[in-house]
């Protein structure tokens, strides 16, 4: 979700439609990606409410990084990167 704090107004909410275990924000702020542990991998632009890409792994996630540019976003799965 995203909010406005000063008038406390939810601007959007994005899902994932699964439980999120982990969340990464690119390094200016303008992308966050989320993912868990049935492997759907969600990644949204934080200016708009649509998702720019998702993706289902075949394992859980243990984490995620965007890279220093925030053009590629790293995902480790049980034994993979």
């Amino acid at each position: 979700e995203r909010w406005d704090i000063a008038s406390g107004e939810r601007l959007w909410f994005a899902s994932l439609g699964a439980p999120v275990h982990r969340v990464a924000v690119s390094a200016d702020g303008g992308r966050v990606a989320a993912a868990g542990p049935t492997g759907r991998v969600g990644a949204w632009g934080l200016d708009a409410s649509l998702r720019h890409a998702t993706l289902t792994l075949a394992a859980p996630v243990l984490d995620l990084q965007f890279s220093a540019d925030g053009e590629v976003l790293l995902v480790q799965t049980a034994g993979w990167l």
